[in-house]
């Protein structure tokens, strides 16, 4: 991502202080630090503004790409090879502070060096068919420069009549052209421009320079700039480019200028990582918050509105781990880049804080702040580039990628609103009625936004009465692989017949374990059997709204859940109550309801997301089940999912109150490959489709239908017609027919020429390449069993996610020898801690001497039979004898430097790092991976003694015994050794050489 331009030797003598000054103008750098902030500092100065045109478009090609390794990274890319040695980005703003005696000259070196960036850069074409143009726009004056933030975090943003100007002038310029502003234009030497006026503009455009005039001395020219360098503390050696790069450490400076840098990076910095290696793909939220000033706002009134809204939104953002990136003005406003989800900051319902948070900024900046007559907010989430862009000494922190683009899109042409994506719309979760499509309008650069929605809020009265199931039963896609569980139900209302007592079954589940459709199934099966059913669905927003469950439920139960008008829910409630409560107790009931049920019917509460059921609610209920009979149908998810206990009554109430706990297990294999028949509407899959998707799903229906979701709008599957008549030479195309069949039975009754289809995949792609998709690496399914939220990897320490990150490269198992290898400078002491501290979290697992456990099925294994358990909802034990603590891991470090070999608990943990890396970073490491096994692999036994690679003969030895044991007891030892020899290097070499595409000297047995 770096220029390399700077010497390896340069690059090791940076220190602390100089990797956080890189990332921080000079104008901080040696800027005043004595003023508290909010504070002004006015000076002349020169500003060059460049805009890359066609970067939205190129956004775009690569953003809406099918290819399924084109992306954020290859733009960064693709703009790294155009530009690299000016910006990175599509826009880059240059400061030279001057004296007002300099300010000619200054201008003349501005524009001879925009001269020269049009001569190299001004046209390039990319690989994908567009064209990169560059324009620039020049002003120089009066330029403010102020400073906001508070003692943990601060910003700085450039204003003034300059900053206006060289908007202006840029906005003016064509591609390839270079403008000058007005006040540029007065400020000048005009003899040296040969310049062209523009219609009805002060502004004009600057065609070359006229360096030969005999009145121009050129080495004059340059010993004025020469001494503006050296004034200004820029260095003029060709050696070092820049002298913060080679500061001395600085306790005192270092403190004041890491407030400037988000802690995402100085975290990393600390731990002494490599530059390029804060460079990442990951998905995240963007937030893009415009304020637009009235004309009437001076200076002052900018940076008392900017310091303010920066403290509230810091404020609002930091309880969900969000982050403002940058502050800048955007023509007559000022623009707030707001980020949820960088490394470190993963959370869980991460599009649902962003949008409450972004309803709260609207609302405290359009009362709260002075001068500011609109307000608006654009709301994306997807897949970016985060990471560093810049030369080696002096670059930034940001993101890239199409949603960037798309919110500040958004942002800017609905203007006054908070609008979001589809994407993020989705992802949030959040009841249909909290948004409001918006008419599509054209955006510039931005070719399919897909729908746009405005955010209306989250406010009790829009939620009144609204919160049915959203996974709804459908007899095209009955339920798959879970008769056992319903069967739990039927049984307990036969039960409930003989004996009617409030009864609790609880469903518990991670996420993606079908718990909403197996629930819609239950409501289904008690509507059908003649009980009132009452079903409904929470989320995590009415936890903190008192009553609203119950309020709900009653609601559902009594049918006002309908009614449009307070006269008509009247109406229902008196009529149905009429006679069971006194008329001067009527209204209590405009906050509660009282009801008084037949004892012949048989009343059953379905509620998905108990976890969510606010406290009044539960003590509500606590009164209403020692007086009516009810069967009560909770999903709940596991604590360490959703990381909160419930209230006492809850707990208390399903301690006590007779219960049945189900947790809910993985599908089998033959659930998945059936499930993906009837997701896709066939009757059978590819073979290689069904071992993809029982490998990465790992049971979990949800993550099977995004699996499949992903490779269909990627357009890697294709479906074919079954002749009827055909006879099959395989039973795999029969495979699973008939279950889909059944399913399919009443529309086959009414058409008896349905045709039937297969799915394959398409020729020449690799299923084990396909990224996983955004929404299977976002969710935060932590702890023992899944780990393939991005959260889980960044609760861990820098260390410890640089380990797993170059892990996840060499595979599922890895030899500690080769990790070291490809670690950053790394001590073995330092990697064995690490390993010890992911050993104890339950990350990695360590191999013995001569025994290597088969991980690659452990995840296969499925219980067939149903797992009931007693209810707990406490803290999990937490060892608080420090003596304790250090045993243990001494004891796991001693297990490391013993292990040579050592493997990842969660398969998916180790794809979501892999894909964390950047095809780039990806391919250097396997090359450095390539390179040790050249160095450093044997022979096998039979060919010279001693391993391949490490462990080699323990692995060959662990499959004979396994093939002896179950199939070829009595074949000829040196045939079954040669298979099994065969297949682990073949298995190793495509692990470890994934991504090589053009190594040609790896070592072959």
């Amino acid at each position: 991502m770096m220029n390399s331009s700077v010497s390896q030797a340069t690059k090791n003598e940076i220190s602390t202080l100089g990797k956080v000054a890189a990332h921080v103008p000079d104008l901080i750098v040696y800027g005043d630090f004595s003023q508290e902030v909010p504070f002004i500092e006015t000076f002349d100065g020169v500003l060059l503004f460049i805009d890359i045109s066609g970067f939205t478009a190129l956004t775009e090609k690569y953003g809406t790409s099918t290819n399924l390794e084109s992306g954020a990274d290859q733009l960064t890319q693709t703009l790294n090879r155009y530009v690299g040695d000016i910006v990175e980005g599509d826009a880059l703003l240059v400061l030279w502070r001057v004296s007002r005696q300099h300010i000619n000259d200054i201008i003349t070196l501005a524009l001879k060096c925009s001269l020269r960036i049009q001569q190299d850069y001004g046209v390039r074409d990319t690989e994908v068919g567009l064209e990169l143009r560059v324009k620039i726009g020049i002003s120089a004056g009066h330029i403010s420069k102020v400073v906001v933030g508070d003692n943990r975090h601060q910003y700085f943003l450039v204003i003034g009549r300059a900053v206006d100007e060289v908007r202006l002038a840029q906005n003016l310029a064509k591609a390839g052209e270079i403008i000058l502003s007005p006040n540029g234009w007065e400020l000048c030497h005009r003899k040296l421009i040969e310049f062209r006026k523009i219609p009805d503009e002060r502004a004009v455009k600057v065609k070359f320079l006229k360096i030969e005039l005999l009145e121009f001395n050129e080495e004059k020219f340059y010993e004025r700039c020469t001494s503006h360098l050296a004034d200004n503390h820029i260095c003029d050696s060709a050696e070092i480019l820049r002298k913060t790069s080679v500061l001395t450490p600085n306790a005192v400076l270092e403190r004041r200028l890491r407030k400037f840098v988000t802690r995402n990076v100085l975290r990393k910095i600390d731990d002494d990582q490599p530059l390029e290696y804060l460079s990442e793909l990951r998905p995240v939220t963007i937030v893009f918050v415009n304020l637009l000033f009235d004309e009437s706002a001076n200076t002052l009134h900018l940076s008392k509105a900017v310091q303010d809204a920066n403290i509230y939104i810091t404020d609002i953002l930091r309880p969900f781990r969000g982050k403002i990136n940058k502050v800048f003005m955007f023509d007559k406003g000022c623009t707030f880049l707001c980020i949820f989800g960088l490394p470190g900051d993963k959370q869980a319902e991460e599009s649902a804080h962003a949008l409450d948070c972004a309803h709260k900024i609207h609302n405290f900046c359009s009362a709260s702040l002075m001068k500011v007559g609109l307000v608006s907010i654009g709301i994306t989430c997807g897949p970016v580039f985060c990471g560093v862009v810049g030369h080696r000494v002096r670059h930034e922190y940001t993101v890239i990628g199409r949603k960037v683009n798309l919110a500040a899109r958004i942002m800017m042409y609905y203007p006054g609103l908070v609008t979001c994506d589809a994407v993020t719309y989705s992802e949030s979760k959040l009841p249909a009625h909290f948004f409001q499509e918006v008419p599509l309008t054209p955006m510039k650069g931005i070719l399919n936004p897909g729908t746009i929605y405005k955010f209306l809020g989250v406010t009790e009265k829009t939620m009144m009465f609204k919160a049915y199931l959203t996974k709804e039963r459908s007899e095209m896609y009955p339920l798959l692989g879970r008769k056992k569980e319903t069967d739990v139900f039927e049984d307990l209302v036969e039960k409930f017949k003989a004996s009617p007592k409030t009864h609790f079954l609880i469903y518990e589940g991670h996420l993606g374990y079908g718990k909403s459709q197996l629930l819609s199934e239950i409501a289904y099966l008690g509507q059908t059997a003649g009980q009132k059913v009452v079903a409904m669905e929470l989320t995590k927003i009415n936890l903190s709204q008192n009553f609203f469950t119950i309020r709900t439920l009653m609601a559902m139960f009594l049918g006002i859940d309908t009614c449009k008008s307070y006269d008509a829910r009247q109406h229902v409630v008196l009529t149905k109550i009429r006679g069971t409560v006194d008329e001067s107790h009527y209204c209590l009931l405009n906050s509660l309801f009282y009801i008084k049920a037949s004892e012949k019917e048989i009343i059953t509460f379905v509620i998905d997301g108990a976890q969510f059921i606010d406290s009044a609610s539960w003590d509500f209920l606590d009164k209403l089940i020692m007086n009516v009979p009810i069967i009560i149908v909770l999903s709940l998810s596991p604590f360490e999912q959703r990381r909160q206990l419930l209230c006492s009554t809850a707990v208390r109430i399903l301690r006590t109150i007779t219960n049945t706990y189900v947790r809910l297990k993985e599908l089998t294999p033959a659930v998945i490959a059936q499930k993906a028949c009837q997701d896709l509407g066939v009757v059978s899959i590819a073979r290689e489709l069904e071992t993809f998707l029982i490998q990465r799903s790992h049971g979990n229906p949800f993550f099977c239908e995004e699996l499949l979701h992903n490779l269909h709008i990627n357009n890697v599957l294709q479906y074919h017609i079954v002749e009827q008549d055909e006879e099959s030479e395989d039973e795999w195309d029969s495979l699973f027919t008939t279950a889909i069949l059944k399913s399919q039975e009443s529309n086959a009754l009414e058409n008896d020429e349905t045709e039937e289809y297969i799915c394959t995949v398409k020729q020449n792609v690799k299923l084990h390449n396909v990224m996983l998709p955004p929404t299977l690496k976002v969710h935060d399914l932590t702890f023992f069993w899944v780990g393939i939220a991005l959260a889980e990897l960044d609760n861990m320490s820098p260390s410890e996610q640089m380990i797993v990150k170059c892990a996840a490269i060499i595979g599922m198992t890895f030899s500690t020898e080769l990790l070291l290898h490809i670690l950053p400078e790394w001590t073995k002491m330092k990697m064995n801690q690490t390993l010890a501290a992911l050993v104890e979290s339950r990350i990695f697992e360590c191999f013995t001497e001569g025994k290597v456990q088969d991980t690659s099925r452990k995840w296969d294994v499925f219980s067939r039979d149903l797992c009931y358990y007693q209810y707990i909802d406490t803290v999990p034990a937490v060892v608080s004898d420090l003596g304790q603590v250090i045993a243990n891991r001494i004891k796991h470090e001693e297990a490391v430097m013993q292990s040579k070999l050592m493997a990842f608990c969660t398969p998916l943990l180790m794809e979501t790092a892999y894909e964390l890396w950047l095809h780039s970073q990806k391919r250097a490491l396997h090359l450095k991976c390539a390179s040790y096994l050249e160095c450093d692999a044997h022979q096998c036994k039979y060919c010279g003694e001693g391993d391949f690679i490490a462990f080699h003969r323990y692995a060959v030895d662990d499959m004979l015994w396994k093939i002896d044991s179950h199939e070829l007891r009595n074949e000829p030892e040196k045939d079954i050794l040669s298979e099994a020899a065969s297949e682990i290097v073949s298995v190793t070499l495509r692990t470890v050489g994934k991504d090589l595409h053009c190594h040609k000297s790896m070592v072959i047995v």
